[in-house]
């Protein structure tokens, strides 16, 4: 029955091992296929402006054509080559279109990818320190970033009775818009709360650094000493970064308390960093719609007051 368990055990080990590989490798395989779809859609596109140079081009000489009535013959092949064009415009654009489809797909299967490889990552680091697994943390974070993100839920909701309806008079407008302009202003304060909060974290996390490496340099003398001058080296740049708050950073939340970095573990910390660093893509999109929107809202007001005659 021992002999069993143990033979269990293995297995799954095995399989789990085999399940991190194999993510990993999919990150290569995904960035690969990504890269040849874009490609692809660049191929496409530069076909497509070509041939709308052609098109153009052509149209100039049918226009000249239609002028006089003596070149029936050259008229109609010209014709029948414009027609051609149009035909290969339309299976161009359904070919890149589906080429988007397809480079979206492998993006958002990518961002899928480095989310899990980072949760992995940090799981791994929570209670011990490994170098090697923070330099790949760091740059799977950096690469999730230039991802950026995708269109979240809570824009696509946002829309949802946001829309200029019919019947919508001035005083509905008038109501759409100043929602959004309260809304975009809510936002604005939203990225500047998050933009602090996330310099007071990087600016710590890098002392925090700074104070590791200071102190493995003076492994060969006495530990109260190297502590010592560990803090002799760091405190000038914490006085300059936060004069006002002293040694320790103080991360102040909505509805909490503030709680001291420093007895934040340097793993959570970067945990931390990257969520803020989504929630200010996700915001900044937000804002972005809301923009967007508001001018919307703006332009057919002013229409609508101006009136047909002015």
């Amino acid at each position: 029955m021992s002999y069993a368990v143990t033979i269990c055990i293995v297995a799954l080990a095995s399989l789990l091992a085999d399940r991190v590989w194999a993510d990993v490798g999919q990150i290569g395989v995904l960035r690969t296929e990504a890269r040849e779809a874009r490609s692809a859609c660049d191929w496409l596109e530069k076909q497509r402006r070509l041939i709308v140079v052609q098109a153009e081009s052509l149209s100039t000489y049918i226009d000249s054509l239609k002028a006089t009535d003596d070149e029936l013959e050259e008229l109609q092949e010209a014709l029948r080559a414009s027609l051609g064009l149009e035909q290969q415009l339309v299976e161009i654009d359904h070919s890149l279109d589906r080429a988007k489809a397809r480079e979206d797909s492998l993006t958002d299967q990518l961002r899928l990818e480095y989310d899990w490889e980072i949760g992995v990552l940090i799981q791994q680091l929570q209670g011990r320190s490994d170098s090697g697994l923070l330099t790949q943390l760091m740059v799977y974070q950096e690469a999730r970033e230039e991802l950026g993100m995708r269109t979240s839920q809570a824009v696509l909701r946002y829309d949802e009775g946001m829309d200029i309806e019919r019947d919508d008079g001035p005083d509905e407008i008038r109501q759409k818009l100043e929602l959004m302009e309260d809304l975009g202003k809510r936002l604005e304060r939203d990225i500047r709360i998050i933009t602090r909060r996330l310099s007071r974290l990087e600016e710590a996390y890098r002392l925090r650094l700074a104070m590791q490496s200071f102190i493995r340099g003076q492994q060969g003398r006495q530990r109260g000493a190297a502590s010592q001058k560990a803090l002799t080296f760091v405190m000038p740049l914490v006085a300059e970064s936060e004069k006002s708050r002293g040694a320790a950073f103080i991360l102040r939340t909505q509805g909490n308390e503030g709680k001291a970095l420093d007895g934040v573990p340097g793993e959570e910390m970067l945990l931390e960093i990257h969520k803020w660093k989504v929630r200010l893509q996700e915001v900044d999109q937000l804002k972005a719609v809301v923009r967007e929107r508001s001018a919307t809202f703006r332009k057919y007001l002013q229409d609508m007051l101006r009136g047909p005659d002015d």
